[in-house]
């Protein structure tokens, strides 16, 4: 079934989108020097963005935005 979902095109537009948005926070987590920087980090927003990302991947990857 995983591999049904990671080869539809709605799939695949959303796993990149999530690896997109994640790579972002990423970048902002190799600026930390400490451990306590983490308890700073809106993990809130960023799970956000990441949710946010992977479904606006999906309906992209869906063909859904298209016109014509």
């Amino acid at each position: 079934m995983l591999s049904t979902i990671l080869h539809s095109p709605a799939g695949a537009g959303a796993l990149t989108a999530l690896v997109g948005a994640m790579i972002v926070d990423l970048h902002i987590l190799t600026g930390f020097t400490r451990w306590g920087d983490l308890n700073t980090f809106d993990w809130s927003k960023a799970t956000y963005r990441w949710v946010i990302g992977a479904v606006s991947g999906a309906v992209s990857g869906a063909g859904l935005g298209a016109i014509g």
